[in-house]
């Protein structure tokens, strides 16, 4: 009886080698979860490793960036001016429609001094070459900032100048 109870006892070197086996499937595990992303068409991402290396991706599909970070830009973004819209509705990239930044009616004045609400929308292409891309995220490191702190700005100072060129009679005319 104490052979058969002897025998199916498991030794201590089985156990170590279920142990260390587990212990390795772990970190596989854990690599793989946070080295990989999926990159998705209409996006370019902005990929930084562990190690310091950056690398632009523009391809749809898995990507692997071993223990990094990175963040996605629309391949070009919207700034518009509607009714309805609300002054801080900046949805850079938390949205799924085509806006990125919806502002209510903007206030212009024409030429001869009469004013008028405007809405107009505006589309901005994101550079994706490499170089380009790189300075662009260098510089506003996140599509928030260059949505507020340039786009946004642009949209505005333009409308304003576009409508100070003509008069309102100019304008309705065609």
């Amino acid at each position: 009886m104490s052979e058969i109870t002897n025998k199916l006892k498991p030794s201590s070197g089985s156990i170590m080698k279920i142990g260390g086996f587990g212990i390795v499937i772990a970190v596989v595990a854990v690599i793989g979860l946070n080295s990989f992303f999926y990159a998705e068409p209409g996006y370019i991402y902005h990929v930084r490793t562990v190690l310091g290396n950056e690398e632009v991706v523009t391809e749809v599909g898995y990507k692997f960036y071993p223990f990094g970070r990175y963040n996605s830009w629309k391949r070009a973004m919207t700034v518009q001016a509607l009714s309805g819209s609300r002054g801080d509705a900046i949805r850079a990239e938390k949205d799924s429609d085509n806006t990125s930044a919806s502002l209510p009616p903007m206030s212009i004045m024409f030429l001869d001094q009469v004013d008028a609400l405007a809405e107009a929308t505006v589309r901005f292409s994101i550079p994706s070459d490499q170089e380009s891309f790189l300075k662009l995220a260098h510089e506003y490191r996140s599509p928030e900032n260059l949505l507020r702190t340039s786009l946004m700005p642009s949209f505005k100072e333009t409308l304003q100048a576009n409508a100070s060129l003509m008069t309102a009679e100019e304008y309705y005319a065609g």
